[in-house]
């Protein structure tokens, strides 16, 4: 069984290091692969260099390599989001139907989507957002996401094509990414190990958001592929952790006594999340467990940013 893995990033990377360690061979698909996240795979796994936006590319792959499954990661998120509105449009959404209707064309069984907490309504609550939460999306990120998974829904309605959408907070681990909480906990890694001080801008997100190691992210996909007929369409996907940025600083501190953390506002974030998710949907029906709380997980950032000097 082979699986197209659409963008290499973050997620993306430990998602082609899962499946090869399955015994699989993955097909990634990226249109400026990186070697900061791909340095020990080069070589392992088929990589095309290629866009989301190629339709005729897309089909092509799916037909080449008889591709059964399709993930997509990809994403133009935080900031960079914002500040260009309609390149995130084109990649966060016209690239995901384009992937949509290559499945549908090539006969893919199944697609899975990585959404984002961003689409819930942030106002304050004691209670974890679950699947059927208020939707109030942040920003442009958040509007896509959302955007996405009705069409996505509305796919499967029609075509057959599994769907199936994984809502995701802030991903952070080993490797690079564009910007965002997780280049924001790689550059505090890369301090501390340093010996040099770290101040968390306030420039991502308000409130408080879920965050997740890249590799639970990546355990959540393979679930999503695995699980013989979703119940659902949409699942949580955290650690059922949520951190405001000063309880994010304070949880270094935690983790690591000897780093010195500050916070300081900085730009217009958008507010999202405010509270930790639900994820016993998740467990229940995909069988997804996260094994990463964040203070085990952030001590494994420094770890390989020691061993790595974060390249």
């Amino acid at each position: 069984m082979t699986t197209l893995v659409a963008g290499t990033g973050l997620v993306g990377s430990h998602l082609v290091r899962a499946l090869l360690a399955r015994g699989e061979e993955p097909i990634g698909l990226d249109r400026a692969p990186s070697d900061d996240n791909l340095h020990d795979l080069r070589g392992r796994f088929r990589l095309v260099e290629g866009d989301v936006l190629d339709l005729p590319l897309l089909t092509h792959l799916i037909r080449t390599h008889r591709i059964e499954r399709i993930v997509n990661t990809v994403a133009l998120v935080g900031p960079a989001a914002e500040a260009s509105i309609y390149e995130a449009f084109r990649t966060n959404v016209a690239g995901a139907v384009n992937l949509l209707e290559a499945a549908r064309l090539g006969g893919v069984r199944r697609v899975v989507f990585y959404s984002s907490n961003a689409i819930f309504d942030p106002a304050p609550s004691s209670a974890p957002l679950d699947e059927d939460a208020p939707k109030k999306p942040a920003g442009m990120n958040g509007a896509a996401k959302i955007a996405v998974e009705a069409v996505g829904e509305a796919y499967a309605a029609a075509t057959g094509v599994e769907f199936v959408s994984l809502r995701i907070g802030g991903v952070y681990g080993a490797g690079w990414s564009s910007g965002g909480v997780p280049q924001q906990l790689r550059d505090c890694a890369a301090a501390i190990v340093a010996g040099r001080p770290y101040t968390f801008e306030k420039y991502v997100y308000l409130g408080r958001t879920d965050l997740i190691e890249a590799r639970d992210a990546a355990a959540a996909g393979i679930c999503a592929l695995d699980v013989e007929r979703p119940a659902y369409v949409t699942y949580n996907v955290g650690n059922g952790e949520a951190f405001s940025y000063e309880e994010l600083a304070a949880a270094v501190r935690a983790a690591v006594p000897q780093a010195r953390i500050d916070v300081r506002e900085r730009g217009t974030p958008v507010r999202v999340g405010e509270r930790a998710m639900d994820t016993t949907r998740a467990t229940q029906e995909l069988g997804f467990v996260p094994a990463w709380p964040f203070a085990r997980g952030f001590l494994e950032l420094v770890a390989w940013t020691t061993a790595t000097r974060g390249f």
